[in-house]
């Protein structure tokens, strides 16, 4: 479960999904026990999170979600912030979501020059669903996570299929494109490539939706990366309304 995603998809399905909704604050927090986001580790163990949404009975909205990470500082430990702004609705039985996010990194730099290039990340992103698939796309415009200061291109398939009133199956494929071949290697494996211009990264799980408003999940991540093995995941988050 990445709680970034689940905070943006909530707000929303606060603001769109749900008719006579009116616009409404809301809160989440998370622990899991590991942060990965698009196949890669990004805490090196538990990660603690937390983020707040507003959504508007428009379809607007916009929020920010932060967490622990094990990077982009001179310690290792450091604060992945992000802001992001977004509409969302529905064209029969398509719904749709349009937006922006800003991945900031509170720490870098504090040991001296800025990286080059830069952590901080700029996405525009767009998804549809249809029923209980979600079909999405995230392009980055110049820096991208410090791997590449050339544009990325994200694009992924999501599926989430009841299996109860309370339980979901989940699952997720996407490909991360690079303009530019990056140094990526995040096993350490010194049989991997030195470098890649694309991957694969994928999960599968089970998630909950209790009605206490927590939401309990386990699932496995991994990549298509040279030694990159699969990695089981266990996290829970809580959404509250303010």
């Amino acid at each position: 479960m990445n709680f970034k995603h689940l905070a943006v998809a909530a707000a929303v399905s606060s603001a769109t999904f749900s008719g006579a909704a009116l616009a409404q604050l809301s809160g989440n927090v998370g622990l899991t026990s590991e942060y990965f986001f698009r196949g890669l580790a990004q805490s090196g163990g538990s990660a603690v999170s937390g983020g707040l949404d507003y959504a508007a009975e428009s379809g607007f909205y916009v929020g920010t979600w932060a967490s622990t990470i094990n990077f982009a500082s001179a310690e290792g430990s450091g604060t992945e912030v992000d802001l992001y702004a977004g509409f969302g609705g529905e064209a029969g039985s398509v719904g749709y979501d349009i937006g922006a996010i800003y991945y900031w990194y509170s720490e870098e730099g504090e040991a001296g020059a800025d990286p080059d290039p830069s952590n901080n990340t700029f996405e525009l992103y767009g998804s549809l669903g249809f029923g209980p698939v979600t079909l999405g796309v995230a392009y980055s415009l110049s820096d991208y996570f410090a791997l590449t200061d050339e544009s990325v291109l994200y694009t992924y398939l999501g599926l989430s299929l009841p299996i109860s009133e309370m339980l979901s199956f989940d699952a997720h494929v996407g490909f991360t494109s690079f303009d530019d071949p990056v140094a990526l290697n995040p096993t350490g494996d010194p049989g991997a490539p030195a470098t890649i211009d694309e991957y694969l990264d994928y999960s599968i799980g089970i998630s909950a939706s209790l009605e206490s408003g927590f939401s309990p999940a386990f699932s496995f991540v991994g990549t298509d990366l040279d030694g990159d093995d699969l990695q089981a995941v266990v996290s829970v988050g809580y959404e509250f309304g303010l």
